[in-house]
């Protein structure tokens, strides 16, 4: 910068520049917060929603094993039923093999 240039600044000299970059930056600062507050609602909405359908697929899976039927291989639900002493697994749900990822060779 030379000495015979004017030195810029950062804020507008017009009100009317001025006053429009204040709204601008305060409505910038209002929409970041509600988009935050937004995501971890949401995200708090679907992580309950998520653990009260594992909470009942979890009391079906426990009622059935209290009953001492083993449950279907074909359950949507992806589990695994292991017994003490056995190196195999009992009973496992269908969807337990979308759960883990492919082996790579």
């Amino acid at each position: 910068m030379n000495a015979t240039e004017p030195r810029r600044r950062w804020w507008p000299r017009s009100v009317r520049a001025g006053a429009a970059l204040a709204a601008a930056s305060t409505a910038a600062v209002i929409l970041v917060g509600i988009g935050w507050w937004v995501h971890h609602d949401v995200y708090r909405q679907s992580t309950q929603i998520a653990e009260e359908q594992a909470q009942v697929q979890l009391g079906s899976l426990c009622e059935q094993l209290r009953q001492g039927v083993i449950p279907v291989s074909t359950s949507a639900v992806p589990y695994e039923v292991v017994a003490t002493g056995r190196r195999t697994a009992v009973a496992s749900g269908g969807a337990l093999s979308l759960a883990t990822p492919a082996p790579t060779t």
